[in-house]
Formats: C-alpha cells, structure tokens, sequence
C-alpha cells in the first residue's frame, strides 16, 4: 500500500510539473541557421530566393525523392507559391513569398501534413569582407499542450537548416566560378576601336527586321563608294527595350574602322573591354543569349547600366545561308 501511495506521488508530481511546464514554456519559438557564401550577393538571392532554384538546395527533397511540386505565379516575386507532397517524413505543405526588398526575403511557409501549423520564414542576406552572409529563419507558434516540443525544435530542425545552407552555398559558389550559363560560353574580349554608321530610331518590334533591311543596304552602298574599311558585319545596336509597348530604342549600323563619319546618317563610337557570346541560330531565339549575358553579370557581381552597349553582329548573310542553325551572331556587351 505504501509503495503505491508513491507511485501516485510520483505521477502526481510528474503531471503538477508537465501542466506547469505546458504554461511556464513559450507558444513561441524561433529557429536560425547563418553562413558566408563567396558570391555576390545578387547572385545568392536569385539562388535562394527562387523556387526552381529551392528545389536545388532544399535539405527536405532529399528525404523524398519522389516527392512532387510546384511552383505557382512569377517565380522569385511576391505572390509566388511552392506547393508539395511527399511521404511520412516531407508531409504537405506550401510557401508563399509575402515580401521582398534589398536584402531581405519574407515567406509564409504552411504544413498540412504530417501535422496542421503555420510558420513565418525569412531569407536574410548581408554583404561581407568574405561574400554574402544568408541568415535563414522560422518563426512559429504551437498551441498548448504541443509548446512540450518547443524547446526541442532547434535541435531536431537546426541539422536541417545547416544542410539546406551548406548546399545553397555550394550551389551559389559552383555558378559564381562559372563562365557558361543557359548553354552558352561568355568570353571576355577586347573590341578594337570604331564607329558604327547607320540610323538611331525607336521602332516596333514588329518593324525591327525591314527597318534593319533599309538602313542596313543604304548605309552599306555609301560605305563602299567611299571605300571606308569595314571593320565587321551589319550590326543592331540596343539602347532600350520596351517590353511593356513591344519597341525598342536601336540603331541599325556598319562597323568602319577608327573614328568615322558619313554625312546623313548617324556616328556610334565603340571599343574597349566587354564579353561576348557566339549564338548559332534563327535570330528570333537571340534573346536567351542576352538572358545569358544577364545571369552572367548577375554571377560575377556586375552592374548593367547606361555605360553597357548591347551590340548583335550578324556574321552569316541569311540570303546565302539557308539553314538557320549555321546563322551566326556575335552578341557584344561593351563597356563604353
């Protein structure tokens, strides 16, 4: 009788204490991971704060390799959503970019599986002497009398965090170093001094290739009668492109060596350092080179600005070459 008035002491104590403990511990917890990658830090945002990019160094996905998702809305903008399922250990859930701004990204993250709850992530990203400093967070809150694990989450989770960004920062530093992206090979060059000749217009997207055809044949024939030295093929040079009204702002021109001039058309001065990138193809896929030649600064910390001119140099004569996959354009970033 006795030892049995002691056990009940004993599980009398135990439940005093855990009901003491379901009150005395926070509904709140936070979880923190941080790390130094040797990236920009542009280029480690558009790493960590895309999904397609996520999915990449996500320490979950490797739990469940058939786990399946997907992504919702303007990837890396706000609004954008990365949904999943997946087995015991990944659940379900969702996330949802809330905010973003210089150096900071905001989610909602939630779990429908294995278990109901919410949670609010934050992606943080400082510059240092050393690269980028990424400090990922989770804020969360878990209702009474589940709080118990709390105190537990930072070791069962913190692994988890400490993977994801150990592998964000193998991932940012792999495409840093890199000098392809989208298929294509960036070489730094040295553009030898001359002056485009042509005409400067703003012109629908639709109108780019007879606007090409005439100024292109009109400053070719004056050329020739005043035998200039060419310096190149026909070339477009890009000042703006308006997505939002389908024009651009372009000069269509031939290189001359040197410093040059032509009496009624248009002088562009060019030459110096800059990259450049070979595209074989029909011109209308053009663009994925200049997508390149964005990831490509983005990767190496470069700014595109004013002073960048976007040249494309068509090599191949198209009346002469049929097969579109031979055509060769010469895609140049110069630094004025």
């Amino acid at each position: 009788m006795k030892a049995l008035k002691i056990i009940l002491y004993i599980v009398l104590a135990i439940v005093v204490i855990g009901v003491a403990a379901v009150f005395m511990i926070p509904t709140e917890y936070q979880l923190e991971r941080s790390i130094t990658i040797n990236a920009p830090k542009k280029l480690v945002i558009q790493q960590a704060g895309r999904f397609e990019n996520f999915v990449k160094w996500s320490p979950w996905n490797k739990l469940d390799p058939n786990m399946t998702y997907t992504i919702q809305g303007a990837d890396g903008e706000v609004g954008s959503r990365y949904a999943w399922v997946g087995n015991d250990q990944v659940g379900e859930g969702s996330m949802e970019i809330t905010s973003i701004s210089e150096n900071k990204i905001e989610e909602d993250l939630i779990f429908l599986k294995p278990f109901e709850s919410k949670a609010k992530v934050s992606l943080t990203f400082e510059t240092t002497s050393d690269g980028t400093k990424v400090t990922w967070a989770m804020d969360s809150e878990s209702p009474r009398p589940m709080n118990l694990m709390n105190p537990m989450m930072d070791g069962l989770m913190g692994p988890d965090f400490e993977s994801g960004l150990a592998e964000l920062k193998v991932l940012s530093e792999e495409v840093a170093s890199s000098d392809s992206f989208r298929g294509f090979k960036i070489e730094p060059i040295e553009l030898s001094p001359r002056t485009y000749i042509g005409k400067k217009d703003t012109v629908k997207w639709l109108d780019m290739q007879p606007f090409m055809a005439n100024t292109f044949g009109a400053a070719y024939s004056q050329l020739v009668k005043k035998k200039a030295p060419m310096a190149g093929a026909p070339s477009s040079i890009y000042f703006v492109w308006d997505e939002a009204n389908e024009q651009t702002v372009m000069a269509a021109a031939i290189p001359v060596e040197g410093e040059y001039t032509l009496k009624g058309f248009d002088a562009f001065p060019a030459g110096g350092s800059g990259y450049k990138i070979a595209y074989y193809g029909a011109y209308e896929g053009s663009g994925e080179a200049h997508y390149a030649m964005d990831d490509y600064f983005t990767a190496k910390g470069l700014e595109m600005t004013e002073d960048i001119m976007v040249i494309e140099e068509y090599v191949t004569d198209p009346t002469t070459e049929e097969d579109t996959s031979k055509w060769l354009t010469n895609v140049y970033y110069i630094l004025k």
